[in-house]
Parts: C-alpha cells; sequence; structure tokens
C-alpha cells in the first residue's frame, strides 16, 4: 500500500494542492496536523482538495477544538483512536506537548500518555509532535514528547510519522520504528512509504 505522508501545512492551499494532485496514484493519504493555522483558511476550506474516503488527519498544536471537530464530523479524525486499514493498525495522535506559545492544542505528557496507551496493538502511529530526542531539536534543545518517546519504546510500531518541528525533515530509527518527519508542506515537502 502506498501512503502519501504530509504535514505542517498552516493553511498552504496551493502548495497543498500541488502535492495531492501529483500523488493521485496513492492508496492512502496520513496528514500528521497542523492542517490550518489557528483555523485559517477555514477548515472546510482545507478539506476541499482531499480525497476524504482514502485520507486520515490528526490536527496540529497550531489547529484548533473548532479543527478536531470538523475532522470528526467527517469521520477523518483519528487522533485517540486505532483504525485497521487492510490489516494494518493506525493509531493518531494529534496536537503537541506544551510549546512556549501557548498555541490551541497543546497536552500535558500526562495527558498524552493517557490517550496514547489505550491501544498498544499498533503497526504505525500518526503523531503530530515528534518524539523526545529525536527529529525534534529546535536550536540546541530536544522539543519532543516524552510520552510519545516511552509510547514508541514500549509499542515499537514499524512506522511513526510526525511533523511539528518544520527544521526536522527526515528519518531516524528508534529500536525496530522508523520515524519519518516529511517536512512541511508550506515548503512543498512530503514523503511517499510503501506500508
Amino acid at each position: 500500500m502506498q501512503v502519501l505522508i504530509i504535514a505542517d501545512i498552516h493553511g498552504s492551499l496551493d502548495s497543498l494542492k500541488r502535492i495531492l494532485k501529483n500523488n493521485e496514484h496513492v492508496d492512502l493519504v496520513l496528514v500528521c496536523g497542523d492542517i490550518t493555522h489557528y483555523n485559517s483558511p477555514h477548515i472546510t476550506t482545507m478539506l476541499e482538495p482531499f480525497d476524504l474516503e482514502k485520507t486520515l488527519f490528526v490536527p496540529g498544536n497550531c489547529d484548533t477544538i473548532e479543527v478536531m471537530d470538523v475532522l470528526n464530523e467527517h469521520g477523518v479524525n483519528i487522533h485517540g483512536k486505532t483504525v485497521d486499514i487492510n490489516g494494518i493498525r493506525i493509531r493518531g495522535i494529534g496536537g503537541s506537548n506544551p510549546t512556549p506559545f501557548d498555541t490551541p492544542l497543546e497536552y500535558s505528557e500526562e495527558e498524552l500518555k493517557e490517550i496514547l496507551f489505550k491501544d498498544k496493538e499498533v503497526d504505525v502511529l500518526v503523531s503530530h509532535a515528534p518524539p523526545k530526542g529525536i527529529l525534534d531539536k529546535v536550536g540546541v534543545s530536544h522539543v519532543g514528547s516524552v510520552a510519545i518517546r516511552e509510547y514508541i519504546e514500549e509499542v515499537q510500531p514499524r512506522f511513526v510519522f510526525c511533523g511539528h518541528i518544520h527544521e526536522q525533515e527526515g528519518e531516524e530509527t528508534l529500536n525496530n520504528s522508523r520515524i519519518i518527519n516529511p517536512g512541511p508542506v508550506t515548503q512543498g515537502k512530503f514523503r511517499i512509504v510503501e506500508l
């Protein structure tokens, strides 16, 4: 199954449309949050280019509760949920651990842990925030989530797709898990992965 991984759209509609048009052949699209920038443009506008029958989302820390509500109305939000796609179990965790910017969708590490550990039978984790110490460096600081790292270390999903840190596009491994940040859609970045 070919999967398009995108993150950090922040309302960049033209860039999003280009990426989706050039990758119409994929079987699934996974969106790792920050679809809007504080719900601008409005989430309904941002959803228009997607084929919602083959797209799953987690909201990012710059998405609002209204964004999450609209994703839920369309049945495409996997924050705190696990879905089975062709025998592959995909779990989502949106928002982020606390930031210095007081963004709309932040959770304490304890809240993230509570959401995550409700299901440990997972092949793919779709997260907005990266795990602590991996693809999470801002300046000299590692700003990823401790809870997400602990979950990965215990559950060892085959893949972890994340975003949040625009400067940390790339791929690393943690035990048996491949962790990929596709880079921000705002810069025209994406990844195609075979699941």
